[in-house]
Order: structure tokens, then sequence, then C-alpha cells
């Protein structure tokens, strides 16, 4: 029964992340930034910032803030992610390329980060990583975390994959690095 029930979740999760494939997330954008439309917002920071041609259609279905609560007081300077559904998975890819790539987004002097638009099971399977992802970047060593949660690093020995935290931690400390 317990195994039927890991099956039935591992499918759901599958669902929620095919459902969000076609969605972008941006951080860091300071609240209302966006003004009145979301959307233009959305189109005239991807185009400015990534150096797109105001003509391109993104095809962007809708764009809107995390539906968490908006940050008053002292967390103002912790402002809701930016959530855009694209029409076309490709548009979406070329985006998330162009901004990787470029290492450093700024809009008005803050530094912004566009990703996937992963489940928040997933988010919180990747931040287990953390630490040793902060120890890997110590020692500028390249790493990739493949989709769902895993570990991808590139020692000089060769490449290692990790299913967990917990397997990447202890073949760290095997290898003289604390994470």
């Amino acid at each position: 029964m317990i195994r039927v029930m890991d099956q039935q979740e591992n499918k759901l999760l599958d669902q929620e992340g095919r459902s969000r494939r076609e969605n972008l997330r941006i951080y860091n954008v300071p609240e209302g930034a966006e003004g009145s439309s979301m959307v233009e917002f959305v189109e005239k920071l991807i185009c400015d910032t990534l150096e797109i041609p105001p003509t391109t259609d993104l095809g962007i279905e809708r764009a809107h803030r995390a539906l968490a609560p908006k940050p008053t007081g002292d967390r103002e300077d912790k402002s809701r992610s930016i959530i855009i559904r694209f029409h076309r998975y490709k548009i979406k890819e070329e985006i998330l390329r162009k901004a990787w790539g470029k290492k450093r987004v700024l809009l008005n002097e803050r530094l912004i980060y566009f990703d996937q638009d992963y489940p928040p099971t997933v988010v919180q399977n990747r931040k287990k990583y953390s630490e040793a992802k902060r120890a890997l970047k110590q020692r500028q060593i390249r790493f990739q975390t493949p989709y769902p949660a895993k570990l991808r690093v590139f020692y000089e020995d060769g490449t290692r994959l990790y299913q967990s935290a917990e397997e990447a931690t202890a073949d760290m400390k095997e290898r003289g690095m604390s994470a």
C-alpha cells in the first residue's frame, strides 16, 4: 500500500512539473515595479535586459507575482517572484539560456535572477544541496543540479552524479571537503 502511495505521489509530482514547463520565474524584482500591467512590464524587462529586439513576439500568456503574502515592513526588500507562462516552451528556454549566459542581469542596479518554475516539493529537495553547492563554489568546482533534485559535480578525476544531498556530503567529506 505504501509503495502504491509513493508511486501515486511521484506521478502527481511529475504532472505538476509538466504543467509548469512553460513557466519561468524571475526573482528579486522590486514590488510595484510592474506598474498596472505585469505582461507589458515583463515583455519590456526581458527585451531590455536580455537584448531581445522589442518587435519579437514572446508569446506571454500571463504573468503575475507568486501567491505569497505581499512583503511589508522589515521584509519589503524581499520581493515575491514573478511567474510568467509562455505559449511556447522553446521561447521560454531561449530566454533562460540568454539570462543564464549573461551571468548578471540588472534591473535598476538590482541583480535579478531567471529560473525554471519548479513544484514546491522539488524546490525543497533542491535546497538540501545548498551547503554542498556552497562548498563547491568556494573551491571553484563546476556543478549542475539536474531535475528533479540531483547534483552533478565535475571533479578533476571525473564526473559524479549524486542522488541525494546526504550522498553528496558524505563523498565530499571523503574527498577532504567540508560541506
